[in-house]
């Protein structure tokens, strides 16, 4: 069962007292027991690390909880629950490449919805009373249903009411294949630009916004004036676009100033389907690191914990997916660890320097940057 008095409801997610942290241990040791007992691969696994619930006494213990790399879960299909607990399906990649495929119960579904409210309500970005225009450079749901994507940018478009939602990747049934329609973007951009009462939010992949925009401003000669309620928040990175990627604060400046905003405003997110774990960047361009999870950085080859200021493997853990083995993440994130950040929020935050290697498979990001290839 789970405990009565709940890690997802602490009124802050960058507390980290001692009530924080207590409850964090005890739900990684319900979650440990959970998977334990319910995934016969991660029992298998901790019985061959020797590691069981008894070696949970102290709150560094979670650090030694057997991990499972990233990748496995594009290998091997892991649910601790019955099947027909499942509520629903998320996977990691786009028409192409191996996919992760990560399952959600109905108490995994509403930790992460709480989580993804506490993150961004804390990070000023929840506005129940006004409504927004939404602009998602992301695949439209209605049809990628279960795309880590679309459900990633259906949550986003609940923290403020939707007067309009517009999704700039859809689907081509001639072509059985989504497409970038950017003509559609760039007049949807100019419709709501003429809407004065309300704000904008524009969600996705950076490479499509910068490029659409840039487009915009050169072909009529124009900014626009959305103001300080509105918010840009990016996600997956520059993945098959490298080569055109532009530093974070260049990027924050200068879409900033084609949409009339401040470039604090503009906020990148980190997240993984097999993690769930929103990490998203404050006002400083930061990505903290929630009461929800915990982050270290491992040596690669040694797995030593590096502590903070040094780069090496990220390695994430989280009690939230009772439905999902993937407690203790071993990911192929190259990272550093920091804390103190200026904008004066608890804990650590987490500074990405990319991938740790190369791979075969195609995520959300690179499919999506081939439909700009596409368009060359």
């Amino acid at each position: 069962m789970p405990l009565k008095k709940s890690l997802y409801n602490l009124k802050s997610p960058f507390l980290f007292d001692e009530t924080a942290s207590a409850l964090f241990f005890d739900a990684m040791k319900e979650a440990f027991i959970s998977h334990y007992n319910g995934c016969a691969f991660y029992r298998r696994l901790c019985d061959d690390k020797k590691f069981c619930a008894d070696d949970l006494r102290e709150f560094n213990d979670i650090y030694r909880i057997p991990y499972i790399f990233v990748n496995t879960f594009k290998e091997r299909e892991l649910i601790s629950v019955p099947e027909e607990k499942i509520k629903l399906e998320l996977t990691s990649s786009g028409t192409g490449g191996q996919k992760s495929r990560i399952v959600l119960d109905k108490l995994s579904l509403d930790r992460i919805l709480k989580i993804v409210r506490g993150v961004y309500g804390a990070l000023g970005m929840v506005d129940p009373e006004n409504e927004v225009n939404y602009l998602c450079f992301t695949y439209d749901p209605r049809v990628a249903k279960n795309l880590g994507s679309a459900f990633s940018d259906k949550a986003l478009t609940s923290l403020a009411p939707a007067n309009e939602i517009y999704y700039a990747i859809q689907f081509d049934k001639s072509k059985n294949d989504f497409f970038l329609n950017e003509e559609g973007v760039k007049n949807q951009i100019l419709k709501y630009s003429r809407d004065k009462k309300r704000p904008i939010r524009i969600l996705g992949f950076p490479a499509f916004i910068y490029k659409i925009l840039a487009e915009l401003k050169n072909e009529t000669g124009r900014t626009f004036n959305f103001g300080g309620r509105s918010f840009v928040m990016t996600g997956g990175g520059w993945k098959g676009e490298a080569d055109k990627e532009i530093e974070k604060h260049r990027f924050k400046r200068e879409v900033g100033e084609i949409l009339g905003m401040p470039p604090q405003n503009v906020r990148d997110l980190f997240g993984m389907v097999e993690h769930g774990i929103p990490y998203v960047e404050c006002s400083h361009s930061n990505m903290h690191v929630p009461v929800y999870s915990r982050a270290l950085v491992r040596h690669p080859l040694s797995h030593r914990d590096l502590g903070y200021d040094s780069a090496g493997v990220l390695h994430l853990y989280t009690p939230y997916i009772n439905s999902v083995p993937s407690i203790s993440l071993l990911c192929t994130d190259k990272a550093v660890l920091r804390k103190n950040c200026a904008c004066g929020i608890e804990g650590d935050y987490i500074e990405l320097l990319g991938r740790g290697g190369i791979t075969k498979h195609k995520g959300c990001a690179v499919h999506a940057a081939e439909l700009l290839l596409n368009k060359k």
